[in-house]
């Protein structure tokens, strides 16, 4: 049994210090049970602690996203926050801002936060990660001044300020070198700053054995390791590549982070939270924080007139727009999450306003709606897997039930398998059409698939090696092939649905590069009619005396993993302001709920009244309710730049 107090430096051999510094499994470290050195288990946490799922986890609170709370510059705020967050612990949207001192104070807080529950924080990305698409392959050229004042000043303060027990690099290079093997970048946390934390790579972020120990590199996640194995190791130290001390250093920084977590003589793996367990942070002190949250980073970025606050309670009001139903609280990649309960914009405006009426929307999603998403509700879908590229009984080895028509493979494959790059799938079930009319169809997924109804083929895709096939986790737009002519179904009529799917090759440059995800997908939805939409929204808005609408993007189009496509709202969101701003005889009303800075300027001058409330977590409802009211003044402040209009921003950059 290990004791808190032990030194472990004369009892760890090589074969032990090794086994510290890399990962067990996707999430966890490898314990020493013999040691008593218990394992560290890491989850995602920009804005909540999702946990080891990626599909169907257990829920966890969503506060604001890291915009939001840059636009509070509230940091007690922030680590009130954190603190909630730790007791579940167990993009741009994700940054704090653009300002280099608001960030690093920002950030400071919420890692004193957690860490004052023993819960360790892991600040990223170290350093200069300028682009989502292609991060693996980019290189960042920055200047010693830009590098000090822009990109390292935040990490100093936050070191400086909190002393985060641990510090995750980033994939990109910077200056040719990666950063988890630059021994610039490295040096100047070790020796400038003094840093004495743990170091650890980002998932599939480490490139080399001898490189990223001589910089510093403490720990390669995720498991089993790729360039970490004891004879490879043990070669390098035989050639001079790797100096012994480099590797027992790295690992007494391991042990000392065990026993900050509190994971010295603990033996094994830490708990995971199951699905079914009770949801224990849904109480009224930890909703009235996350309120308070995004109350403080809500913006006022216009109010002609003294629209706001709209006090009378009795006023005709009419809420348009997707996100008043379907809001986006948190973006996409690592900051999504299962929420234990939401609250809706309309749900609570409808509760202040007893004379609020609900308008229509125009589609926003970027990929065909999952079918119990989109109202067209499916029970019981079955899916079998079979090694092998026949799915044949001799061949199967799992069966599943399934929530939606989704499937993913990235860490915990089922027992039985194979061969992760050699099995395929049958995902089946049966609809009853509850409406007669047309129905998109689409598939993605890193391999070939295709789509059957009552054993007729509809819809099939090939793939080759030209797949990222990290890409059906971040930006599965890349790999969604739509049915060109929709589905015409009929109400009351049985159809059997069955989509069979074959795994993917990784394409050998990007072994050791990715995440290799497996997995299928079928998006099936009514088509909407965003004519028939608009016209109503535009109708209702005649008959009020304010019109509010509410926009936004979401996990489709703001996510890690890929770069935006467009700073305007996507679809025809500008169209839905501009023709309700028309109709309305009194005044409009347009709440944003984006993570990042939107082109504004096709409406803003025929608005009265603008509230940016970014990704605001699962208070969204009741606290956009509250400063539409005036029950709480958006006092919070811009933390990035928005510019107006964007073509001239461009201009400026070019020139410069």
């Amino acid at each position: 049994m290990g004791s808190i107090d032990r030194d472990f430096s004369s009892e760890l051999s090589s074969e032990d210090a090794l086994n510290l510094l890399s990962g067990h499994d996707f999430w966890h470290t490898r314990a020493n049970g013999a040691l008593g050195l218990g394992s560290l288990k890491f989850s995602d946490g920009p804005n909540g602690v999702r946990g080891e799922g990626w599909i169907n986890g257990a829920p966890s609170a969503a506060i604001p996203c890291g915009t939001a709370l840059g636009a509070s510059f509230d940091v007690e705020l922030v680590t009130k926050l954190a603190g909630v967050l730790a007791r579940e612990c167990g993009r741009n949207f994700e940054s704090f801002s653009e300002d280099p001192f608001l960030s690093g104070f920002i950030a400071a807080s919420f890692v004193n936060g957690l860490q004052s529950q023993g819960i360790a924080t892991s600040p990223k990305h170290f350093l200069a990660k300028e682009a989502e698409n292609g991060p693996l392959w980019s290189d960042s050229v920055v200047q010693e001044r830009a590098l000090r004042e822009i990109y390292l000043e935040p990490f100093r303060i936050v070191v400086e300020q909190a002393d985060p027990w641990c510090i995750m690099t980033a994939y990109n290079s910077v200056n040719g070198s990666f950063c988890s093997e630059s021994q610039n970048l490295l040096s100047i946390l070790r020796n400038e700053w003094r840093y004495s934390g743990a170091v650890i790579s980002d998932w599939f972020g480490t490139y080399s054995t001898a490189e990223a120990f001589n910089a510093g590199l403490d720990l390669e996640m995720p498991g089993p390791t790729k360039f970490r194995e004891y004879n490879k190791v043990l070669e390098a130290i035989k050639k001079g590549e790797v100096r012994k001390h480099q590797m027992t250093d790295s690992a007494a920084r391991l042990v000392d982070l065990l026993r900050k977590t509190g994971r010295v003589g603990e033996h094994g793996f830490p708990p995971s939270l199951k699905v079914e367990e009770p949801d224990y942070l849904d109480d009224v002190k930890s909703r009235l924080l996350i309120r308070q949250a995004a109350e403080s980073s809500m913006v006022l970025l216009k109010n002609e007139g003294d629209t706001l606050p709209l006090v009378d309670r009795d006023t005709r009001l009419a809420v348009s727009g997707h996100h008043a139903t379907e809001p986006s609280l948190f973006g996409g990649g690592s900051a999504s999450l299962k929420v234990p309960y939401t609250s809706f914009p309309w749900d609570a405006l409808k509760k202040t306003y007893r004379n609020a009426t609900l308008g229509a929307g125009v589609a926003v999603n970027r990929l065909v709606p999952l079918p119990n998403e989109s109202g067209v509700h499916i029970e019981d879908i079955t899916l079998r897997w079979y090694n092998g590229d026949q799915p044949s009984p001799e061949q199967l080895f799992h069966s599943k039930e399934l929530k939606d028509t989704l499937y993913m493979l990235v860490e915990h494959a089922p027992d039985g398998l194979l061969d992760r790059s050699d099995f395929c799938t049958s995902m089946e079930f049966e609809l009853v059409a509850q409406k007669t009319g047309l129905y998109n169809l689409s598939l993605s997924g890193p391999g070939s698939a295709k789509c059957l109804i009552d054993d007729q083929v509809v819809l099939g895709v090939e793939r080759d090696l030209n797949v990222s096939t990290e890409d059906f986790l971040f930006d599965r737009s890349k790999l969604e092939l739509c049915r060109e002519e929709p589905l015409l179904l009929e109400a009351g009529r049985r159809y059997k649905f069955e989509v069979l799917s074959w795994s993917s090759k990784h394409k050998a440059q990007n072994v050791n590069r990715e995440f290799f995800i497996q997995g299928c997908r079928l998006g099936l939805a009514l088509a909407s009619d965003d004519d028939v939409a608009l016209a109503s929204a535009e109708i209702l808005a005649k008959t009020v005396d304010t019109a509010l609408v509410v926009v936004g993007t979401g996990t489709e189009w703001e996510s890690e993993g890929f770069d935006r496509v467009s700073m305007q709202l996507p679809r025809r969101q500008d169209e839905l302001i501009l023709r309700v701003a028309k109709a309305c005889q009194g005044q409009t009303i347009v709440v944003v709920n984006a993570g990042s800075p939107i082109d504004t300027s096709a409406w803003i001058d025929e608005v009265d009244a603008v509230i940016y409330a970014w990704f605001p977590g699962m208070e969204f409802g009741n606290a956009l309710a509250r400063v539409v009211s005036g029950e709480v003044s958006p006092f919070a402040r811009l933390p990035t730049t928005f510019g107006i209009p964007w073509k001239s921003i461009q201009l400026v950059m070019s020139r410069a």
